[in-house]
């Protein structure tokens, strides 16, 4: 009973995947792109595995954060190494995230 009980824990708490559309409109090409759940300042790896996002360019981002949030903070490197952060985005699956200035350096 107990194993049962851990089974169904451990299903109910597993890693939900989160897939959203990024639109960079930010002004920048961005060669990193990571995610926090917001003002937690725990950030994943490069979500973009290698792709680069020209401005005014749209990509499917697929990822299964270790925490569920709604709101998400953004931190992207560009083309000349500078770091920009968007705060407290909101994230839902299947919608669209736009990268707009201002942005925090």
């Amino acid at each position: 009973m107990i194993l049962m009980f851990l089974a169904v824990s451990v299903f109910l708490y597993a890693e939900k995947p989160l897939e959203f559309t990024l639109e960079n409109n930010s002004g920048l090409t961005i060669f990193v792109l990571r995610l926090s759940p917001a003002g937690s300042g725990v950030w994943t790896n490069d979500v973009l595995d290698g792709e680069v996002v020209a401005d005014q360019k749209t990509i499917i981002i697929n990822f299964s954060p270790e925490k569920q949030s709604e709101y998400w903070d953004l931190a992207v490197v560009d083309l000349v190494g500078d770091n920009y952060e968007w705060k407290a985005v909101r994230i839902i699956t299947g919608k669209t995230v736009t990268l707009l200035p201002p942005f925090v350096k």
